[in-house]
């Protein structure tokens, strides 16, 4: 059964969903709400507006089509396990939205995205966001993601690996990508390390500060000179107690890689830092390695 309708599609989600596929509750409002079942598998045509109002913790596995935007209120946690691809705009007014499955638009998702709670992105392929971003909330994911959007948001832009072999890679394609929050990265091990690529950006200095967990890898592409003008700082140990490391790589066809900001590590075990690639040029930024190794390979200033 396909759910649609002309107007608002509001979708209230208690702690357990009580009704059924078909028709409306008796309690229905001059919204129209529709209370959807937890164990349905019927898809919903997302013709305008489809709403959601979560509390505590709700989990719905139907497909989401349609042309319109979806709005998640409440302090609660939303799962959409289900395929998404309706095509626009999500809101997140407040709480957790999960997106599971295929991601958004089936891997690619083109909608501006409003997010003042917590997006958290753990599909079973990697995602594009090319859409703004836009909100103070922050975004975690599980799984290989690209922002490509010009991205105001506030909160943090964090990665980690879900499984021990499947490590997470975060891309950036235009400075602003990240927004203006931390960019948090954490690994399990040399073999399951999170990563940080981007792109040189026309001299325009990726901003953010970066703080690895773990074992990390930073590189830069493209053709032009990429700079890093943010904090480094490993903060913390990664997954599974791993020891901080981080990777510095120039990939880029010509262009340099240079990092303006100091690189620190405060962690209490030992710490290494590697230079790897093209030209990296440190251009006068401090290094502190509590407990570690420092590795320079390739052509490094």
């Amino acid at each position: 059964m396909i759910l649609s309708n002309a107007t608002d599609l509001r979708v209230p989600v208690l702690s357990a969903v009580v009704t059924g596929d078909s028709g409306y509750p008796d309690y229905v409002t001059e919204y129209q709400d529709i209370v959807v079942a937890k164990q349905s598998t019927a898809a919903i045509e997302n013709s305008d507006s489809l709403v959601f109002y979560v509390y505590p913790t709700t989990t719905i596995s139907r497909n989401i089509s349609g042309s319109k935007q979806l709005v998640k209120y409440g302090t609660g946690r939303l799962v959409l396990s289900g395929a998404k691809t309706y095509t626009g705009n999500t809101t997140i007014d407040a709480g957790t939205l999960e997106l599971q499955g295929t991601g958004l638009g089936s891997g690619t998702y083109n909608g501006t995205i409003t997010n003042n709670g917590t997006l958290i992105l753990s599909p079973t392929t990697s995602q594009t966001l090319a859409g703004n971003i836009s909100g103070s909330g922050s975004i975690h994911t599980l799984n290989n993601l690209t922002l490509s959007g010009n991205n105001t948001f506030t909160g943090d832009l964090s990665c980690s690996v879900k499984y021990l072999g499947n490590p997470v890679q975060l891309d950036l394609t235009n400075s602003n990508a990240a927004g203006n929050g931390n960019i948090i990265i954490t690994g399990y091990s040399d073999y399951t390390r999170s990563s940080l690529n981007f792109s040189g950006f026309a001299g325009i200095p990726l901003k953010n500060n970066i703080i690895c967990k773990g074992p990390c890898s930073i590189t830069s592409y493209g053709t032009e000179d990429s700079y890093l003008s943010g904090g480094l700082m490993f903060a913390q140990l990664g997954i599974g107690n791993s020891s901080p490391d981080i990777t510095f790589s120039n990939a880029q066809t010509s262009g340099n890689f240079t990092i303006l900001s100091p690189i620190s590590s405060v962690a209490p075990q030992t710490t290494s830092i590697r230079f790897y690639g093209g030209t990296v040029n440190l251009n006068s930024s401090n290094i502190f390695v509590n407990s570690g190794v420092i590795y320079i390979r390739g052509v490094n200033t």
